[in-house]
C-alpha cells in the first residue's frame, strides 16, 4: 500500500493520483478497493488528510460540463467513505466553513446539477457530512 502513495517532487503525489483515479468519471463502477486503500492511508496521518481534502476540493470544483456529473458523484462517494472511515484526522478537514460553502457551490444554479447530486449534497450538509 505504501508504494501506491509514493510521490516525486515534480508530479502529483500518489495519493492525489489515487484520488483522481477513484473519481474518474470514465470508470463504469466505483473502485471500492481503491477507495478503501485511500481511506486507510488518509486515516493514518494529518498531512494525508489535508492532502486528500485538497484533492477532493479540486475535484469538486471541476466544470461538470467538461468533466461530467459522474466525476462529481464519484468524488462525493469518496468524500462519504473518508468521512465514515477516517475519524478525527479527516473530520477536522471537512469542518471548515469554507468547505461547506464550496460544497454548496456544487449544487448552485449556475451548475444546473441533476436532482440526484442535489439530494446527495444537501443530505451531506444536513448531517454535516
Amino acid at each position: 500500500m505504501t508504494n501506491l502513495f509514493r510521490s516525486s517532487t515534480h508530479h502529483p503525489t500518489g495519493l492525489q493520483q489515487a484520488i483522481e483515479k477513484a473519481t474518474d468519471g470514465n470508470q463504469s463502477t466505483e473502485d471500492w478497493s481503491l477507495i478503501m486503500k485511500i481511506c486507510d492511508h488518509v486515516g493514518t496521518r494529518e498531512e494525508s488528510a489535508k492532502e486528500a481534502m485538497k484533492a477532493i476540493r479540486k475535484r469538486l470544483q471541476l466544470n461538470p460540463v467538461q468533466h461530467g456529473w459522474r466525476t462529481i458523484g464519484l468524488t462525493l462517494t469518496l468524500l462519504e467513505a473518508l468521512t465514515k472511515n477516517c475519524g478525527k484526522l479527516f473530520h477536522v478537514q471537512i469542518a471548515h466553513k469554507d468547505f461547506l460553502k464550496e460544497l454548496k457551490g456544487v449544487i448552485g444554479p449556475k451548475n444546473n446539477p441533476p436532482p440526484a447530486i442535489q439530494e446527495r449534497v444537501l443530505g451531506m450538509i444536513q448531517v454535516r457530512i
